[in-house]
C-alpha cells in the first residue's frame, strides 16, 4: 500500500486558515522598539530551526535593526501556507517542499541557509525502529509503516532514495504523516513499524542503550554535503522591504556563525530547552546542528535534482531560479 499524495499549490495552501490561527496562539517576541522593524519568523521546533530564537535572545536582530515576531509551527507546510497566504514575512522550510511549490507557481524565494547535511554527522533523516525489530535492510521495509514528518519533504525523499538504492522498493513502503514528537512513542509502542527520527528532537537517538535503533542516515543517498532546509520568503516581500530583507539575512548568518562555534554550545543548549521546554542534559547529549553561513546554487541543486527523479516536478532546473540575490552574503 502507497501514502504518497502528490503536492500540489491547492494542497500547500489548503491549511492556511489553520496555519493563520497558530499564528495567533503562537510563541511570539512580545518586545515592541519603535527604531526597530518588526518581522514575522515561523519556524519548526528543534535544533534545526532554533536560529531564530538564538538571534533574538542574543540581540542579533536588534543590532540589524529588526525586532523578530516569532511562531513556532509543527511543521514545514503549515510555515509555507502562512508565509503564502501573508501571515508571516519568512520562515523555516526544508528545500524540496520549496522547490515543489516553486514549480506549481507559488513564489517562494530562498532568503539564507539554515541547516547543513554533512554525511560525516547527520543529525536530520535517521530512518530508525525499535532496537528488537526485525528490520535491518532496505527491502526488509517493504510493506511496513514508517511515519514521516510529511509527504514529499525532505526526509520522505530521502528515505525513498535510500531504500531504492539499497536493494529495496519505496513504493512498497506506507508513508504517513506524523507530528515529529510523537513518532518516538508510537514507535516504541508498536503502531508503526519505523521512523524518520531527527537528534533535534529525540536527543538520545544513537546512544548506547537507547530502545531505538539507527538503521540508516538516509539523506546520504541524495549528496554527502548540502543544505537541507532555509528561509524563504515570497519574492514580492524583498521588493516591498529590500532593507528588512538584507538585515535578516545578516543576522540569520551572524546567528549561524556564533552557534557554530562550539564555545557557544551551552549557551544555544540553555536557550533551545527553555523553548522547547525539555532538559539542556538531553540537548547537550545530541549532536548538534550545523548551521549554513551562506547559500549558493551547488548547495541546493542535488535537492532539485533528486525531487524531478521522483517525479515530484517534471524536469530539473537551475537552482538559481529559487535563489535571492542575498543569499550568498554570508
Amino acid at each position: 500500500m502507497n501514502d504518497l499524495a502528490s503536492t500540489s499549490r491547492p494542497r500547500f495552501l489548503a491549511g492556511l486558515a489553520a496555519a493563520a490561527g497558530a499564528i495567533g496562539a503562537g510563541r511570539s517576541s512580545s518586545a515592541q522598539a519603535a527604531t526597530l522593524q518588526p518581522i514575522r519568523i515561523g519556524t519548526i521546533p528543534g535544533d534545526f530551526g532554533a536560529e531564530p530564537y538564538y538571534g533574538n535572545d542574543l540581540g542579533i536582530f536588534a543590532k540589524h535593526g529588526l525586532i523578530a515576531q516569532i511562531t513556532t509551527m509543527n511543521n514545514g507546510p503549515a510555515i509555507g501556507a502562512a508565509v503564502a497566504g501573508g501571515a508571516l514575512d519568512a520562515g523555516f522550510l526544508n528545500v524540496p517542499s520549496l522547490v515543489i511549490a516553486h514549480q506549481h507557481g507559488v513564489p517562494f524565494t530562498l532568503l539564507a541557509g539554515a541547516n547543513l547535511y554533512e554525511a560525516a554527522t547527520p543529525t536530520i533523516g535517521l530512518l530508525s525502529v525499535r532496537r528488537d525489530s526485525k528490520i535491518k535492510t532496505a527491502a526488509d521495509f517493504s510493506g511496513k509503516i514508517v511515519a514521516i514528518g510529511g509527504i514529499n519533504n525532505i526526509v520522505h525523499i530521502g528515505a525513498r532514495a535510500w531504500i531504492d538504492a539499497n536493494g529495496g522498493d519505496s513504493n512498497a513502503v506506507r508513508w504517513i504523516e506524523f507530528p515529529h514528537t510523537e513518532m518516538p512513542v508510537d514507535l516504541l509502542a508498536g503502531r508503526i513499524d519505523g521512523a524518520i527520527l531527527d537528534q533535534g528532537v529525540y536527543p538520545t537517538l544513537g546512544k548506547v542503550g537507547d530502545p531505538i535503533r539507527v538503521v540508516a542516515a538516509t539523506l546520504t543517498a541524495i549528496a554527502p554535503n548540502f543544505t537541507s532546509a532555509g528561509w524563504f520568503c515570497m519574492q514580492d516581500f524583498i521588493t516591498k522591504h529590500p532593507v528588512e530583507t538584507r538585515n535578516f539575512v545578516a543576522a540569520m548568518y551572524e546567528t549561524a556563525r556564533w552557534a557554530n562555534d562550539r564555545r557557544h554550545h551551552q549557551t544555544s543548549a540553555n536557550i533551545l530547552a527553555k523553548t522547547m521546554k525539555t532538559s539542556v542534559a538531553e540537548i547537550t547529549a545530541s549532536t548538534r546542528v550545523v548551521y549554513s553561513t551562506n547559500l549558493t546554487s551547488p548547495m541546493i541543486q542535488p535537492l532539485i535534482d533528486v525531487v524531478a527523479r521522483y517525479k515530484l516536478i517534471p524536469a530539473p532546473y537551475a537552482a538559481s531560479d529559487v535563489l535571492s540575490s542575498y543569499a550568498s552574503s554570508g
